[in-house]
């Protein structure tokens, strides 16, 4: 099999995966956002309570420590899906692909 031949079967490999890849990056992005937000309120919840209460700032710390670094953590991963996201762009365009015909990019902005 020539080199051609097999850089058109691999463009076609990839232009079957796209939808599925894309489908599964939406999913993977908008659960990350829902995560994001639940442990943000989860925060939120637990430190208006203890103020609430007249509680010390001492009491619960670790617990908002550890709330904390769920948050960061998932601040983490949402930044790696976005890199993901911007390669597996990159790698559409390189091999000529029209990533915007799958879906799921209507309406947003990047500024």
């Amino acid at each position: 099999m020539s080199n051609i031949a097999i850089l058109r079967q691999a463009i076609i490999g990839l232009r079957e995966a796209v939808p599925q890849i894309s489908s599964q990056l939406r999913a993977a992005e908008h659960d990350a956002d829902l995560f994001l937000s639940s442990t943000a309120k989860l925060l939120s919840i637990v430190v208006e309570s203890r103020m609430t209460t007249n509680l010390s700032a001492a009491v619960g710390q670790d617990v908002i420590d550890n709330i904390s670094h769920a948050l960061s953590s998932a601040a983490d991963s949402r930044r790696s899906l976005v890199e993901a996201h911007n390669r597996l762009a990159a790698i559409g365009e390189k091999f000529g692909l029209d990533i915007s015909a799958y879906g799921g990019g209507e309406g947003k902005e990047n500024p």
